[in-house]
């Protein structure tokens, strides 16, 4: 009988309340307070070879679900990065490393410092066990992540008092588009095997890691100011900042069209707007994201298990901040996501 064994993770992320007093959803960031709730790791008995999970590596403690109490759990939410993972990954560091937004600190010279997110996202190293040598991946037939839309009904009554600008519906897709922005990664931390993988399940377009921002929530570029004159701040993984080109001070506002996000602001009066066309041209390397898609995961993500000796996976479930879906008119929204992993062939 041809069978295969399924290791099932199934996660719901509880709903995200309004963590700031807001009056519209031009401010980008939020803060949010929220418990993720994962229901198990549960393994399908459908397999000619055993797989089982822990949270040790302990060989009495394998079995084949994992219950709630025995999964870390993440108390607030925040919107952070992958950037600069670089950095760690050269190091081969046995956890993953996040940046935040929270306001960087900016130097006279509009470099700015990001501050690592030590919260904010949930990620714990899981244990797999095989009775022989596989290589595991993730089930993309099965794979989902999808907006919880009966959680995101019920929510708009919370919120629409704040928001009466948009109907009904529109909130509604607000908050079911959370699930854009989210990303789900896997670090195999052994020395000899390194890899870190990022999946982005919406993915349709390449995220840039930088640029400028509105982070002062005040519906302006965020700015700096320096012995020549004001300029805007270049946020991010940016290499080669020298690089960087402006355009002539703004003699009034410069107003935007659409809607106003921290992806999407003015350019405050007297400021020397950033020009990315100009310093691309010039030079200026802005990181993107190093994610995959869907349809990438079985040809990027293999993961050796050797017979009998657990293996250590790190997996990250977290918003990526640069991804211009990460504003505030996703808050309050809620989504399941199941992550099936499934043996790929043996190695």
């Amino acid at each position: 009988m041809n069978r295969k064994r399924r290791l099932t993770i199934a996660a719901f992320l509880g709903v995200i309340s309004l963590g700031i007093t807001s009056l519209s959803f031009s401010i980008a960031w939020y803060a949010s307070s929220t418990q993720l709730d994962i229901d198990g790791l549960n393994i399908t008995v459908d397999a000619d070879r055993d797989l089982k999970i822990s949270t040790s590596t302990d060989l009495n403690t394998f079995k084949g679900k994992l219950t709630y109490g025995e999964l870390d759990r993440v108390e607030k939410f925040d919107p952070c990065s992958s950037m600069f993972k670089s950095e760690w990954m050269d190091q081969k560091a046995s956890k993953p490393e996040m940046y935040r937004y929270d306001m960087p600190v900016t130097d006279s010279s509009g470099r700015p410092h990001h501050n690592k997110a030590t919260k904010g996202y949930y990620s714990q190293s899981l244990y797999l066990l095989a009775n022989d040598d596989v290589l595991v991946t993730i089930d993309t037939e099965t794979f989902s992540l999808v907006p919880d839309v009966t959680l995101n009904e019920m929510y708009i009554e919370k919120v629409k008092a704040r928001f009466p600008e948009y109907t009904k519906e529109e909130l509604l897709t607000r908050l079911n588009s959370l699930v854009d922005c989210m990303r789900i990664s896997i670090l195999d931390p052994d020395e000899e095997t390194y890899n870190y993988t990022i999946l982005d399940p919406t993915k349709d377009e390449e995220i840039l890691l930088g640029g400028r921002e509105d982070l002062g929530k005040d519906d302006y570029y965020d700015y700096y100011t320096s012995s020549t004159g004001m300029y805007e701040t270049v946020y991010g993984e940016v290499e080669n900042r020298e690089t960087i080109k402006y355009g002539e001070r703004a003699d009034d506002d410069i107003d935007t069209t659409g809607e106003l996000t921290s992806f999407n602001a003015k350019t405050k009066k007297n400021v020397h707007p950033f020009d990315l066309e100009a310093s691309i041209e010039n030079g200026l390397v802005i990181k993107t994201e190093d994610s995959i898609a869907l349809d990438e995961v079985e040809e990027k993500i293999a993961i050796p298990v050797k017979a009998d000796k657990p293996k250590e996976i790190v997996l990250s479930i977290y918003m990526e901040g640069w991804d211009e879906d990460c504003t505030n008119a996703h808050m309050g929204g809620s989504f399941i996501l199941d992550v099936d992993f499934k043996v790929l062939r043996e190695d």
